[in-house]
């Protein structure tokens, strides 16, 4: 039989998405060495283009469809995509204007204290 750590900890994020006027942003899970944080967008919200300098950044689509902007590029993508997004690079995100969209995403080392 395997034992699992007493601090492991399993989630369903679609279970905890919500929406609103705004964008909806919720910590899944923090440590010092990551965060895990999901995003939920109604149709056409966005996250205004950004970097993180220091902080490398894995996103998984949960649902939906929508468009990424890393650097110079545009890609649309939908449930099941996997984006990479290496430290300092710009990037943002915007949900299309006809469903939800949902993303969750890795992010690596985690700063609590540097917002960045």
């Amino acid at each position: 039989m395997i034992r699992m750590p007493e601090l492991c900890e399993f989630l369903k994020p679609l279970e905890l998405a919500e929406f609103s006027s705004d964008r909806v942003r919720k910590i899944l899970k923090k440590t010092d060495r990551m965060a895990i944080e999901m995003i939920c967008y109604k149709k056409g919200q966005s996250t205004v283009i950004h970097k993180h300098p220091k902080q490398d950044e894995l996103f998984f689509v949960l649902k939906g469809e929508g468009v990424f902007l890393v650097d110079d590029q545009e890609k649309t993508v939908s449930e099941g995509t996997l984006i990479y997004v290496p430290a300092g690079s710009e990037h943002g995100i915007m949900a299309n204007l006809s469903e939800e969209f949902i993303v969750y995403f890795i992010k690596a080392p985690n700063k609590t204290t540097d917002p960045s």
